[in-house]
């Protein structure tokens, strides 16, 4: 779980780079998402739906390597299907972390052990909301919901903040027992 804790900490605070497409922070992104993937690998085994996230993580891990190499090549990244495809990428993102808290739920129930899943999905629900809310609204091509779009950024912040929390206090749980 360690892992997927890590890539969470590259993905959630974008630990700053200089190559940003979009206000997409690329690299944090790629790191993050080969971390979630070995942490993956490690509990694939104990969790259909950890396994199930495998695919969908590497989709995304694609998405972010063909970026970084269109930013190289020079492409242009300002476009509005490329904003589109940006949104479809939170969701995919957003589809993961769920896969790997009902895998998580699924590990409590094989094994016998709480290790606050129902909590985890609860705060799945607010970033649900949140990250989907901070994604139309920096659709706002004119500008106009710019304090928006930041009140909502900083409530994602603190919801991820707490998600990790949560997360930790379950890999230190599920560590003990392992």
């Amino acid at each position: 779980m360690i892992y997927i804790f890590i890539g969470y900490l590259f993905i959630f605070f974008q630990i700053t780079t200089s190559i940003n497409i979009s206000g997409v922070p690329v690299l944090p992104n790629i790191i993050g998402n080969i971390f979630i993937i070995v942490g993956i690998n490690k509990l694939s085994d104990r969790s259909s739906n950890i396994s199930k996230a495998k695919s969908w993580t590497i989709v995304i891990l694609i998405y972010f390597f063909l970026i970084y190499v269109g930013f190289v090549v020079g492409m242009d990244f300002s476009s509005l299907p490329f904003l589109i495809l940006n949104l479809i990428t939170v969701f995919v993102k957003l589809y993961i972390l769920y896969l790997i808290d009902i895998g998580i739920h699924e590990i409590e129930q094989t094994q016998n052990i709480i290790l606050g899943s129902k909590r985890l999905l609860q705060i799945w629900k607010v970033q649900f909301l949140t990250w989907t809310i901070c994604s139309l609204v920096s659709l706002d091509c004119v500008g106009s919901l710019k304090y928006v779009t930041s009140i909502f950024t900083y409530t994602a912040f603190i919801i991820n903040i707490v998600f990790l929390i949560n997360f930790y206090k379950a890999k230190k749980i599920y560590d003990s027992v392992q």
